[in-house]
């Protein structure tokens, strides 16, 4: 197997698309309740509501999608585009959903599945984006660069993503017109689709190679897969060092929110 040379712009490629990751949940966070309670007639309850549901469904989602990540590779769309690239691909026509959350005057159940919808398609990108570099190389020092990259660039990405949508908002408007939010909505749709493309043309995945089932053994139906996913995911509870490592995290992010 041939190792291809990793080189500057492909680390810098990579790192680029923790702008969706850090960027659009920094634009959220800082706005988007503000706009639903302003501009389209939601109560404070309303709003966080949807947040909840979102994240509640989030929770059952991201499995999942992991789930057929992780087996893609079996699948003639996952031999040509790759298991975790194909995602990065198939959700860039779908990223103007960003803009669509910014739309004022419609009802409760809009706002819930443009916001729903969006949380998958960001679900569907960063979930095989966080595996991406394993793909691409097998050095531990080239994969602590690609982390470098991404760290970097994801902190970056969300002090301008915190500072850049008001300076939007003020120069198309002011924060008292709901249509500024909608172009501000769009400017970022665009950057995030322009990102995740650079992503999806500067990395690859290395060829695996896939073993053979057993030819006795029984096949499982659809939901008994599924069902042992989170099976599975449930038993990673008993090992303590996993249950170190998500309280650190658990206990940074929830600090930094």
């Amino acid at each position: 197997m041939i190792k291809r040379e990793i080189k500057p712009r492909n680390y810098v490629a990579y790192g680029l698309c923790d702008v969706l990751g850090a960027g659009s949940m920094a634009v959220i966070s800082g706005w988007l309740i503000f706009f639903y309670t302003t501009f389209c007639g939601l109560s404070a309850v309303e709003a966080a509501s949807i947040f909840a549901i979102a994240r509640i469904l989030d929770a059952v989602a991201s499995p999942l999608i992991g789930h057929i990540s992780d087996n893609l590779s079996k699948t003639r769309i996952g031999r040509r585009f790759g298991r975790r690239r194909f995602f990065l691909l198939a959700a860039i026509p779908l990223l103007p959903s960003f803009a669509f959350m910014w739309v004022s005057g419609q009802h409760y159940w809009y706002y819930l599945l443009t916001f729903v919808f969006f949380e998958l398609v960001y679900a569907s990108v960063l979930i095989p984006y966080e595996t991406l570099a394993a793909e691409m190389t097998d050095d531990y020092t080239k994969k602590a660069k690609f982390a470098g990259a991404r760290i970097l660039v994801g902190q970056i990405s969300a002090i301008f993503a915190g500072i850049l949508p008001a300076w939007i908002v003020n120069y198309v408007g002011g924060d008292e017109n709901a249509a500024t939010f909608l172009i501000m909505g769009s400017i970022f749709a665009v950057t995030f689709m322009c990102v995740v493309a650079i992503t999806y043309f500067f990395t690859w995945e290395r060829e695996t190679v896939e073993v053979p089932e057993e030819p006795d053994k029984p096949k499982t139906s659809a939901f008994a897969s599924l069902k042992m996913v989170f099976v599975n995911l449930g038993s990673t509870l008993r090992i303590r060092a996993f249950r170190l490592h998500l309280g650190m995290y658990l206990g940074g992010y929830i600090s930094q929110d």
